[in-house]
């Protein structure tokens, strides 16, 4: 927007303008206090100062004011169309995350400092035609250096590449009215056309706004997504410490209940360690628990694609259903095997263990039934 009685600003194209930045700012208000969000409270003050800088120069070109309060008018303009611009930014750097944000927040606010020092030179050593073009030099360098910047990053997301082509086209626009302008400096005029701009900006401005909509959906639906990942996450990570024990990191009997349920047929070993409770007297607990851990581990190389549980004490499931009895029961003794031969145990891990099958004829927990008798019958065989 062209905002100088030199280059006759058109009244209409500069209602058409405020008309389209209040249209702007009643939805990201509006937005604000429907979601609460920072960001969207940050765009709404944005287009609130883009409003009343557009306020300030209706307040000159409708009731034609003249000397130093003409001159303040357009100041105040320069200082909010700058302060808008830089809320924008600042709102872009907030969905790059907050460590984007915190690092050039102060960077953006100085040069705000900087560019209203130039301002208020050019003002009162020029006129409001002259502070106009610097306005969009100025304008129009922070949002192209900004889109390119953010565009630089290669961020592969939506909402990033939205925001940095809306701010580059924004930037773009201004720049070419800031140009056609400086040739005030040396005495020459800018183009007619300059005097009805207003109209392009409103087009600019309304562009600008729908690119930043449509980041802050897709800015929404992506956080949404990933919380729900995380959600996600966080439930199969809490069914973890509910489903596996501890110790071992084999399912628990909880799990074995949930488990059995998808099971048509297969096979079962109820697994029970030999003199476990003298191992504990003897030696302690914690050596209890390195036979625990060991005995888990031979499991884990020994059944990998079993379903493994310790369902009690020193008791320990396998149940397969990828092979019959008798490959099923070689297995078990490959592993004995292996278990005896563990030297970083004080005495050899020796096992008892009962099989049983479970189908059409048999269920789960009548095979489960008939494996635990088995493995005790073992046990006491043993000790006979």
């Amino acid at each position: 927007m062209q905002v100088v009685s030199v280059i006759y600003l058109s009244r209409i194209s500069l209602i058409v303008q405020m008309g389209v930045v209040l249209v702007l700012l009643l939805f990201f208000f509006t937005g604000w206090l429907t979601v609460k969000r920072f960001l969207m409270k940050i765009w709404a003050l944005a287009w609130l100062l883009d409003f009343l800088a557009l306020a300030s120069v209706a307040a000159s070109t409708f009731f034609l004011y003249g000397g130093f309060i003409n001159r303040l008018l357009y100041f105040l303009y320069s200082i909010l169309k700058t302060s808008f611009l830089s809320l924008l930014i600042l709102g872009v750097l907030l969905v790059l995350g907050y460590q984007e944000f915190d690092r050039f927040k102060k960077y953006y606010l100085g040069l705000s400092l900087v560019f209203t020092g130039i301002y208020l030179w050019v003002i009162f050593a020029f006129s409001p035609a002259h502070l106009q073009g610097v306005v969009d030099i100025a304008i129009g360098l922070m949002s192209l250096v900004t889109g390119l910047k953010v565009l630089g990053k290669r961020i592969e997301l939506y909402p990033i590449k939205l925001l940095s082509s809306g701010l580059i086209f924004y930037g773009a626009i201004f720049l070419h009215h800031g140009f056609l302008i400086l040739p005030l400096f040396w005495g020459r005029k800018p183009p007619r056309y300059m005097g009805h701009i207003s109209f392009v900006d409103a087009i600019v401005e309304l562009v600008l706004g729908v690119f930043i909509f449509l980041s802050y959906q897709i800015y929404s639906l992506r956080k949404v997504k990933l919380m729900n990942l995380q959600l996600e996450e966080n439930q199969r990570k809490l069914r973890s410490l509910v489903d596996v024990d501890p110790l071992t990191g084999l399912y628990n009997r909880r799990k074995l209940r949930e488990y059995a349920l998808g099971l048509q047929w297969g096979i079962l070993a109820f697994i029970d360690i030999d003199d476990f409770k003298q191992i504990n007297d003897r030696w302690g607990h914690e050596v209890g628990d390195e036979y625990l851990k060991a005995m888990a581990e031979v499991l884990k190389s020994s059944f990998r694609s079993e379903g493994l549980f310790r369902i009690g004490g020193d008791e320990f499931l396998i149940v397969s259903f990828q092979e019959d009895k008798e490959s099923f029961q070689g297995r078990i003794e490959e592993m004995r095997s292996r278990l005896r031969r563990i030297r970083a145990l004080p005495s050899p891990l020796r096992i008892s263990v009962g099989i049983s099958e479970f189908g059409k004829d048999k269920s789960f927990s009548q095979a489960l039934h008939e494996a635990d008798l088995s493995m005790y019958s073992e046990k006491r065989e043993k000790k006979a």
